[in-house]
């Protein structure tokens, strides 16, 4: 009989591992979100802030043509 502590594997727990490219690019983003909040200026603030790219995968959709990105 197997002990209460003793689980059997689930069927998808292999989807809940950080994948290394995402875990790169999480660091990455974060560096960049942290600099972005040290800006005390707005215009400053704003400007940096549009100069942020959008995150788009190489197979995704591209930008003026399948999406706008506007920032109100």
């Amino acid at each position: 009989m197997a002990s209460t502590s003793e689980r059997p594997a689930l069927k998808y727990a292999h989807l809940s591992e950080l994948h290394l490219v995402l875990a790169s690019f999480i660091e990455e983003t974060d560096r960049q979100l942290q600099a972005l909040h040290e800006i005390k200026d707005i215009a400053e603030f704003k400007t940096a802030w549009g100069a942020f790219p959008p995150v788009i995968f190489s197979d995704g959709p591209k930008i003026g043509k399948d999406i706008a990105v506007e920032y109100l």
